[in-house]
């Protein structure tokens, strides 16, 4: 499936849910990894200034990089540079029509798929919660989610 595709999938995924974390794995980023992350964000903001910085800001608070995956005290993992849940497997290989085991590994290992992703569950929290604040925190919340409707708790 070409790249675009991957991306406009990701549109048509619902549902929030991230939880607190313990990093188990942190490659070390260097100069070349932080500008084709950076080359991504700039891709993914789509010409959008206000965008980009918060995509930049989310990415800064998460830590993580291509490779990284960090292990959470529920047992989900936070993959890749943007740091997306493994809540999110599911959603998005239906989306996809891909395996679980594929799309973990384009969100492990695929800087600009993560950070297409991390877009759109920022976006998808901004119009849910109907304001920006409300829509990062949603985005950081590391609350464990609600099982009856996917979203988080206590957020």
């Amino acid at each position: 499936m070409a790249w675009i595709g991957k991306t406009m999938a990701l549109a048509s995924i619902a549902g929030l849910g991230v939880v607190p974390f313990d990093v188990y794995a942190a490659p070390v980023a260097t100069g070349q990894h932080e500008e084709r992350i950076g080359r991504c964000i700039t891709s993914a903001a789509g010409g959008s200034r206000w965008l980009e910085r918060t995509l930049w800001g989310l990415r800064d608070q998460e830590g993580g990089q291509t490779g990284t995956v960090s292990r959470n005290r529920d047992g989900s993992e936070d993959l890749g540079p943007m740091q997306i849940n493994s809540w999110w497997l599911t959603p998005i290989a239906r989306a996809l029509r891909r395996n679980r085991r594929q799309v973990r590994d384009w969100l492990i290992n695929d800087p600009c798929f993560n950070v297409q992703a991390a877009r759109w569950i920022f976006v998808s929290g901004l119009h849910a919660r109907k304001g920006y604040w409300r829509a990062v925190g949603l985005y950081l919340c590391r609350a464990v989610t609600n099982q009856a409707n996917g979203a988080p708790a206590n957020c």
